[in-house]
């Protein structure tokens, strides 16, 4: 594949600017309602599920997701949340 042929097929293969804005407001509206379902506790819970969502592989202890970067809770905030936590499956 000459130089030409792959610049080609890498623009080609980049999303329509209307499907990227259409993307990022599903995902938006997606993370309101989540949060909107996170009564108590609900911040901590919802950083915790990024950071499962933004770690390497599979959570094996909750103590690890405080060391996913861009959590900013300590390994105990993660123990409160999820103990005191609630989750509202009608919202």
């Amino acid at each position: 594949m000459t130089p030409s042929e792959a610049d080609a097929a890498a623009v080609g293969s980049w999303p329509e600017p209307l499907a990227h804005e259409t993307a990022l407001h599903e995902l938006q509206e997606f993370r309101v309602d989540l949060r909107s379902c996170l009564p108590w506790w609900g911040d901590a819970l919802f950083e915790i599920a990024d950071a499962v969502l933004c770690g390497e592989g599979p959570v094996r202890n909750l103590a690890e997701l405080s060391l996913v970067p861009g959590y900013a809770r300590s390994h105990g905030s993660i123990q409160r949340a999820m103990n005191n936590g609630r989750i509202d499956m009608s919202a």
